[in-house]
Parts: structure tokens; sequence; C-alpha cells
């Protein structure tokens, strides 16, 4: 049986995965009354109150917002309606994330914010930002996307992101690229008109792409006494949710070692584990920017550097332990980490010394005690 903690835990990150926040849901009403339509008939069609919760806080299913959103494209007859729904973004309708983002002191921590806190506004949705020499990506995924009105969806995320980077960013602020992970609309034009720049769809992800230099832009609302009573509010009020973020790459790492003990190393057996299918357990990993291989590989590197510090562990032994069917399996990845091979490396006196060759080993993902 579960403990309380554990039930409580679950409960609370599968409402959030299953649902957005009602600002979310707002800003479509809020877009439809000022473009003219009537909220009676899109109530009608989509079977959903436009009336808000007093609640500022409210959940939103993800089941109302799929209809809502199917209601509205049908109602304007616009199949850009998320480019004109994300455009009228405004930081004062979207609450204290709003707020947070707005009094950044520059874009670049505007865009950090938006990352960590993504949770609170689509737990299902996942925004990550990749910094490369010259250029900055924006990835925009989700962990089981609806097909219907997913292009939407990336839409309106894109266009609130450039709103914010046009209205409320000193300087000038240009995209260089943007990728989409769906094929080509018919509306396909306006995407060009939007952004500015030509826009590729089907690709691996949905990503705005712009110069490095950007994200040292000043916001022209930083207050950064503002913002740092905001970032202690949101934490002390959504602790548990923004731990989560990583919660799946914490679960399987906590579990590594004993699956490592019983000799498993199969995707198959690590799901299971988590409770979990494959599938599943694959893209919630990708969501968290990690993969089962390469968190496996992590674990046995660390456990064998542990072990080869033991002189009375023999290199079978730490082989086996690390999961490896066979040795020559344990000395390919050995000399993979670490330049050298077993052997030479237990001799030359480096694992007594806490000595790692290994480039720049992934650090153990932790997660803060509740």
């Amino acid at each position: 049986m579960l403990p309380l903690a554990e039930i409580i835990w679950q409960t609370v990150t599968s409402e959030y995965r299953n649902s957005v926040h009602v600002v979310v849901f707002s800003a479509l009403v809020r877009y439809l009354e000022r473009s003219g339509h009537s909220i009676h008939a899109f109530s009608r069609l989509s079977g959903v109150s436009a009336e808000l919760p007093k609640d500022p806080d409210a959940r939103v299913p993800i089941e109302t917002m799929v209809r809502s959103w199917k209601a509205a494209l049908e109602l304007t007859g616009d199949p850009a309606l998320g480019l004109a729904v994300g455009a009228d973004y405004s930081s004062n309708s979207h609450g204290i994330l709003g707020h947070l983002i707005s009094h950044s002191e520059t874009f670049g921590e505007a865009l950090k914010v938006l990352c960590r806190y993504q949770m609170l506004l689509s737990g299902g949705d996942l925004i990550e930002l990749r910094e490369t020499r010259g250029e900055a990506h924006l990835i925009f995924k989700a962990d089981d996307p609806n097909p219907a009105i997913w292009p939407t969806v990336v839409e309106r995320t894109f266009a609130s992101i450039m709103a914010v980077a046009k209205g409320e960013v000193l300087g000038q602020f240009s995209l260089s690229g943007v990728e989409l992970d769906f094929p080509q609309p018919a509306h396909a034009a306006s995407y060009g008109i939007f952004f500015g720049v030509r826009c590729r769809f089907g690709a691996e992800s949905s990503r705005l792409v712009f110069p490095r230099s950007h994200l040292d832009l000043r916001m022209q609302n930083r207050h950064s006494s503002l913002h740092s009573l905001l970032s202690r509010e949101i934490e002390t009020t959504h602790k548990t949710l923004i731990e989560e973020k990583n919660a799946t790459t914490a679960k399987l790492w906590t579990t590594l070692p004993s699956l490592l003990d019983r000799g498993v190393i199969s995707v198959r057996d690590a799901a299971k584990a988590l409770n979990l299918s494959e599938r599943t357990l694959h893209r919630r990993l990708a969501l968290e920017g990690a993969t089962y291989l390469k968190l496996l590989d992590q674990a046995r590197f660390e456990r064998s550097m542990r072990l080869m510090a033991a002189p009375d562990i023999s290199l079978e032994e730490i082989a086996l332990a690390c999961g490896f069917l066979d040795n020559s399996g344990f000395y390919r990845g050995f000399k993979r980490w670490t330049g050298m091979a077993p052997r030479a490396y237990r001799q030359s006196g480096r694992a007594n010394k806490g000595m790692v060759a290994s480039p720049s080993p992934r650090r153990s993902p932790r997660r803060r005690s509740r």
C-alpha cells in the first residue's frame, strides 16, 4: 500500500498534467470577445460555459480546452486562430507568472522563468531553452499532444512569446528560424508573415531560433525587488509542482541501482518498476531532456568508479555489478568513459585517488526534499 504522501503526490501531479491554468482558457475567451464573436455561440458549440471561475488559480481540464479550441476554430473560421490569440497576450492577464516574466531583468531571464514554471500553465507541456555558441533555441514539446489542436496550441504558445519579445523587450528582437513538428497546413503563409522568417514544417520538434545575444536584451518593466518577491511567493505556493518538473528522471535515477543489483538493464523492466509503459517512460524522459540509455550509462559509470577503488573486487565482479552481460561489454564501456582499459586504469592508481577521466560526466539528477 502506498504511503499517504505518495498518494497525495500522484493525485496532485495527475491533476496538473491533465489540466491547464484558467488564464489559458480566459485568453481564448478574451480574444473572442475583443474580436466581436458571440460568446453565447462559443458556449453552444463547445458545451463549455464562458463564465470564468472566481478562483484565480483554478484549473481547466484538458478535455474542456480541446472542445473550446475546436469550437473557437469553427466559430471564427480562422485557421491561424492560435497566432491571433497568442499575439493578444498580456502579462497582466497571466497572474503571478505573467508579472514574474514581465519584471525579469533580461529576456533570457524571462524565458528561464517561463521554462521553470511552464507546468503551472499546462502540466503536460514543456518549454526548454538551449544555448549554443551563437544561437538560442526555445523548444516546445508536449507529453501527449492532441493532434487535432496541437498546431493551434503551438501557434498560441509561440505567438505569446513573440508578444513578450516585441512588446516588453528593449531593443530589436528578431528570429533567425522557426521549426514546427507538424505537417505544413493550408495557412502556412500566415506563419512566415507573423514570424518574419521562413518556417520549416515536419521538423523533429517545434522551436524558435534566434541570436544568443538577444537573451541579454533588457526588459522594459524590469523590477528586481518585485521579481524577487514574486519568485519567493511562487516557489512557496507551488513548491511540489516545480520539483516535479524532472520527476521521471529523478525516479528512474533512484531506481537504477536496484535494477543493476538484480542484473536487470532493459527499458521494459525499468518502465515496470515505475508503473509506466515503455512508450510513456521514453516520452516523459524526452520531455525532461533525458534518455533511458544515457541515464543507464551514467549509472554504470558512477558505480564502476566506486567499485574500481576497492582492490578486493575483481574486474569481472565489477562488470556484473554494473549490469554488463560479459566482460567485453564492460571493457568497451569503461574505455569509452575514461579513455583507458579497466586494468590499466586501476594499475595507474587513479582509482585509489578518486580521479575520473570521463569528459564531464552528467551529474546525478536529484530532487530536493519535500
